[in-house]
């Protein structure tokens, strides 16, 4: 009788990584899903209820007996990290620093959402989003 107990960690690394992709997908959706919820359940709120509840907001616009009120959220994101030098370890490469690498660097990234509730007779008729961190 013959056992096989060799383990092909490049497969199992990959299905690692595809199922940690799909769970992150599906937490992404399901908060969409309550944020949405949470926008919706604000229809037919005051407008002093919708301030209650979200904080004064960032513009108020009245045309035509219609009242938009709009809340922007800006989010900026800074990332540090390592970069490498051409020579390998040592202390002119890797993290050595030296004259020919080593050292961090960083990037910076912006999103931003606004979100608009439409008042007409003092009641929330509708809400919209745009933005690329909606």
């Amino acid at each position: 009788m013959r056992v096989n107990l060799s383990f092909d960690f490049g497969r199992s690394l990959g299905s690692m990584v595809v199922l940690s992709l799909f769970s992150l997908l599906l937490a992404s959706c399901s908060s969409r899903l309550e944020e949405k919820k949470m926008l919706d359940a604000t229809i037919g709120l005051s407008e002093l209820q919708l301030v209650q509840l979200r904080g004064v907001p960032t513009h108020r616009y009245e045309v035509d007996q219609h009242i938009f009120l709009s809340y922007v959220q800006n989010n900026v994101d800074y990332t540090s990290y390592p970069t490498f030098g051409p020579w390998g370890p040592g202390p002119w490469g890797y993290y050595g620093g030296g004259p020919w690498g080593g050292g961090y660097s960083s990037s910076f990234s912006s999103t931003s959402c606004q979100t608009t509730f439409e008042l007409v007779q003092d009641k929330v008729v509708t809400w919209m989003q745009r933005g690329d961190g909606c």
